[in-house]
């Protein structure tokens, strides 16, 4: 659950899942298949004093990244992406 977030914190948080989900292994034995993560979350906003609505959802869908249904989330994650300029790849990685 994320709490009182800023628009760059969730947008560095969904191109972090993203990253993720290329390599969702946690733990030993991914040869045999184990670890492998896939995931699927439904997407709440809620502001003081008001129920919370549905805002879409995500997919981590493994090596392929991750699947965004919200228009709104599409926003946020586009926000960081490698075509603005930032670079998030390891430092071994950039020349």
């Amino acid at each position: 659950m994320l709490r009182n977030v800023t628009h760059i914190e969730l947008s560095l948080f969904l191109q972090t899942l993203d990253q993720f989900a290329l390599d969702p292994i946690i733990g030993s034995h991914a040869s045999t298949g184990n670890g492998i993560i896939s995931a699927q979350w439904e997407v709440r906003q809620q502001r003081p004093k008001t129920p919370a609505q549905s805002d879409g959802q995500i997919r981590l869908i493994p090596y392929e990244g991750i699947q965004i249904s919200s228009p709104t989330l599409k926003q946020h994650y586009g926000n960081f992406s490698s075509t603005k300029g930032y670079n998030f790849s390891s430092p071994k990685d950039i020349p």
